[in-house]
């Protein structure tokens, strides 16, 4: 719709936002490894080479994670992501209850920034959070009715799941720790806990399913990308795309675990990845809207139809447009801010 130079820059943003994201599961795996070793033995145990973080991040992906990237289709996380849902939702029904039950009494909460513009800080979680545009399209080529009224219902609903579990987790999480929560939620936590070590541990399993969906993505992106490159003909890209699969798999897995190893949190990583995330959300779904808008043929026909249909073509360009410049605030003043907080690092 926007283009061949279009669809490429957009191909580039996906390989380098998924890129990211595969390196924070790596590093979210290797925090909840380690609060799982700490509980389980002594710290004199865990100074054991097998005990270290790169070891076990390493050796426990190749096991869980790898595996699961070769497929050809995606449908058959159904069942991995299933489980998934079902760990979120112990860890909601967890932390409200920690929270009713725990001691609160010298616990800081602010209501309020302390500037203004803080408010902007957390722009780059949020997008990070929501954006979930890149899985939509593989995820509609699996589904078993291919239908706008039932792709509109099934975001709907994850959107509403989404929100009801950031809320409910960030608002309790808060409230139980204030301003001494821990960028890792469940790190806060005693993981000595019987029900927290559960937690972690099923939060840890959820971890390993997702990283195969994000590679996914970012496997059809690469593959696009050569296809276009080398102007491979239908009977090479069947040929050949079983060795394609496998080595962008590999690489991948590789390049992206050897990162993970020597980042030491995530911050760092969301921080870029919101910038990212900015324009899935809002710049080309606003670009692609704006196109549709100025297509000489919709624009003709909004002309010669009724004043509604005018009207509606404005107002679709004002979104469109305001989509754009939201877009485009979003990854100015997101990459300014990661830029600034790493030279304060």
């Amino acid at each position: 719709m926007c283009g061949r130079k279009w669809q490429t820059i957009n191909s580039l943003c996906i390989i380098f936002y998924m890129f990211g994201c595969c390196i924070t599961f790596f590093i979210i795996i290797g925090d909840q490894i380690d609060q799982i070793l700490t509980c389980l033995y002594e710290s004199n145990e865990l100074k054991n080479w097998y005990f270290d973080r790169k070891f076990t991040i390493t050796l426990s992906s190749i096991l869980f994670i790898l595996p699961l990237c070769f497929p050809r289709r995606i449908d058959f996380l159904t069942y991995p992501s299933t489980f998934a849902v079902i760990a979120i939702i112990y860890v909601v029904v967890l932390i409200p209850t920690k929270y009713f039950s725990s001691n609160r009494e010298n616990v800081h909460v602010k209501t309020s920034p302390d500037h203004w513009m803080d408010v902007f800080t957390v722009l780059p979680v949020i997008c990070f959070g929501y954006q979930c545009h890149v899985n939509a399209v593989p995820i509609y080529t699996c589904l078993k009715e291919k239908t706008l009224a039932k792709f509109t219902k099934s975001i709907i609903f994850s959107i509403f799941f989404v929100f009801s579990t950031y809320t409910i987790t960030a608002t309790f999480g808060y409230l139980t720790f204030g301003d001494k929560i821990d960028d890792d939620l469940l790190k806060s936590y005693d993981s000595k806990d019987a029900s927290v070590l559960i937690a972690i541990i099923m939060f840890l399993l959820k971890t390993y399913t997702s990283y195969p969906l994000n590679l996914f993505c970012a496997r059809t992106a690469i593959e696009g990308l050569w296809v276009e490159m080398r102007q491979l003909d239908a009977y090479s890209i069947e040929r050949f795309e079983k060795y394609r699969r496998v080595c962008i798999v590999c690489i991948w897995f590789s390049l992206s675990l050897l990162i993970a190893l020597f980042v030491p949190n995530i911050t760092i990583v969301i921080h870029y990845l919101g910038a990212l995330a900015g324009t899935f959300m809002f710049l080309f779904p606003g670009l692609c809207l704006l196109m549709y808008v100025l297509n000489e043929q919709n624009l003709t026909e909004s002309i010669n139809s009724d004043a509604i249909n005018f009207k509606k073509r404005y107002f679709l360009l004002f979104i469109s447009i305001f989509y754009v410049a939201v877009g485009v605030f979003i990854i100015g003043l997101v990459v300014t801010q990661s830029f600034m907080s790493d030279l304060n690092y």
